[in-house]
């Protein structure tokens, strides 16, 4: 027997759930925002929040927050739907993803970082600049990929 409050009832219009579908089922869909979207379509099958975490190893906390998230959008996936209906996919993709956290806002640009990259990776010697001894040396012996770390490249899509 459920214990607790029933969970709020969603409602999904057929062109929501075939863009929903289409979305789980897509090979370049982030993994994070598949899930939501079985979230959203398992809530509609009536599964409860327990049940859904289970099934799709999420905490229970957050099968709550995307379900409520689906419900508070509803209203308006079914305007859109209504008047600009190529609009649609992009509008539950954006609900679907995740949101800016809130923190320090990046300290250099996608360019400044690039720059960054050029000099660490070219041999001192070629540039004109002076080496900087075994600083200099162990720098170019790093891979690319824990150079990227610190910068976070990979949110600029160059690793």
């Amino acid at each position: 027997m459920a214990r607790g409050p029933k969970a709020a009832e969603i409602l999904v219009s057929e062109k929501q759930r075939e863009i929903l579908e289409q979305l789980i089922r897509r090979r370049n869909t982030p993994q994070a925002l598949a899930k939501r979207a079985r979230v959203v379509l398992e809530s509609v099958k009536g599964v409860n929040n327990t049940a859904i975490s289970e099934l799709l190893s999420f905490d229970r906390p957050q099968v709550v927050l995307w379900r409520g998230r689906w419900i508070a959008h509803y209203l308006e996936f079914c305007r859109i739907e209504q008047e600009h209906q190529e609009e649609l996919e992009a509008a539950i993709v954006q609900l679907l993803q995740d949101q800016p956290r809130p923190g320090t806002p990046a300290t250099f640009t996608e360019q400044q970082v690039l720059q960054i990259m050029a000099i660490t990776c070219e041999d001192p010697t070629l540039s004109g600049r002076s080496a900087i001894g075994r600083r200099a040396k162990c720098v170019m012996k790093r891979s690319t990929r824990a150079l990227s770390r610190p910068f976070r490249l990979h949110k600029f899509g160059v690793f």
